[in-house]
């Protein structure tokens, strides 16, 4: 299933003792030696689930029931504008989907349905000129993407585009 959606959300609260109690402020007092941390678990509807801190509403929790990840999650940026409220546990699910060559901009994550046909042909085509010796349009390709990536300010994409011509030795 290339798009799962939440089906579940379970909600908890992990309870525990500071060593010595915590710092005072003007609006809270002292914080004291109590530690409640609110956390939640997705599930898709494919089994796939991710836990982790979250302080979203009953109210945005139903609003999520039902949508893709694919709109909660953009493995190449993080949580969206919807899915804000869960990130940490959308991450942990990602995490459990993808590779960490996903996250480093060293693929584009076919096996979980993140990239499109066209981009995926493109890849294919720059490996086989490169293959084939005909590294010029390969460089060119890159240099573009870095431009591009650079100007929408996707550091982490410009820099894996700079590796991969400084490889390629150009």
């Amino acid at each position: 299933m290339a798009n799962p959606r939440i089906v579940s959300i379970e909600w908890a609260r992990l309870e525990g003792q500071r060593p010595r109690a915590a710092g005072s402020n003007a609006r809270l007092g002292e914080h004291g030696k109590a530690v409640r941390v609110p956390v939640a678990r997705l599930t898709s509807d494919d089994g796939a689930t991710g836990f982790g801190f979250c302080r979203a509403t009953v109210e945005e929790a139903q609003s999520i029931l039902g949508t893709s990840l694919g709109d909660l999650f953009d493995p190449r940026q993080g949580a969206t504008a919807a899915g804000m409220p869960f990130e940490y546990p959308l991450w942990d699910m990602a995490g459990k989907r993808a590779c960490l060559g996903l996250y480093m901009h060293r693929c584009l994550g076919p096996c979980i349905g993140v990239t499109t046909k066209e981009d995926s042909a493109e890849a294919v085509q720059q490996a086989i000129l490169f293959l084939e010796g005909k590294h010029e349009g390969v460089v060119k390709d890159i240099a573009r993407y870095m431009s591009n990536a650079a100007e929408s300010l996707h550091v982490e994409r410009a820099a894996a585009s700079a590796l991969a011509s400084r490889f390629l030795g150009h």
